[in-house]
């Protein structure tokens, strides 16, 4: 049986990100800004939750270069974070097409999203 033990860093200790690494918060490396999702109760930007990249073995998701992005809503006062039909949680994997370079900054609240 295999198994593996995930190498996961909190976004905090990777310095000045340069490719698609695991992690776990911080900001999304390679997401198109018009992909950020937006929370369904508040209407504010989701925050990242984690990123993961596709490895065959260990997290398959169906091909090379995929990346898989989770989010859920900070205010957690007010939103269903828990509930799956609220909008205040997100997750989502991108084609290595769809994906840019660099570190993507928070839309601010009133910034457009399609």
């Amino acid at each position: 049986m295999k198994y593996f033990i995930p190498e996961l860093k909190l976004a905090i200790q990777l310095s000045n990100q340069e490719f698609y690494q695991e992690k776990l918060g911080g900001l999304p490396y390679g997401l198109p800004i018009e992909k950020w999702p937006i929370c369904g109760e508040c209407n504010i930007p989701l925050a990242l939750l984690a990123e993961f990249v596709h490895h065959d073995e260990r997290l398959n998701l169906g091909r090379e270069g995929r990346v898989i992005f989770v989010f859920q809503c900070n205010n957690n006062r007010i939103c269903e974070t828990w509930n799956n039909q609220t909008g205040a949680n997100s997750c989502f994997i991108l084609e290595p097409e769809e994906l840019t370079q660099g570190i993507t900054p928070c839309p601010s609240k009133e910034t457009e999203l399609e």
